[in-house]
């Protein structure tokens, strides 16, 4: 199974990916899981350090699903990967899209 490092590189880097169309499920120390837009996060390890308030990021272990838009794509848990495939599923994240735009 891919990484869920593997899958922010996808969603950062691919530019067919519109990163405001996905969501991220992390597992708070206090609060549990809590989800918030991808764009929410900095994913720069550079960025993330220091005391910015304006600079939000989560260790990714303690990420545990991807979604796009409302259907999960990866998840930790479930063994998940609609992103890359790597599951034996075979279904990659441009056959989750094609399907979304089909349905709407």
């Amino acid at each position: 199974m891919k990484t869920c490092d593997d899958v922010i590189h996808r969603i950062r880097w691919d530019e067919s990916l519109n990163q405001d169309d996905f969501f991220v499920g992390y597992e708070d120390r206090f609060v549990g899981l809590i989800e918030k837009p991808f764009s929410d996060f900095t994913w720069n390890i550079e960025d993330a350090a220091g005391d910015d308030p304006f600079n939000f990021s989560v260790p990714f272990h303690r990420v545990t699903y991807f979604k796009y838009k409302t259907q999960k794509v990866w998840d930790k848990t479930e063994r998940l990967d609609l992103v890359f495939g790597s599951t034996g599923s075979q279904v990659t994240i441009c056959d989750v899209i094609q399907k979304w735009a089909d349905k709407n």
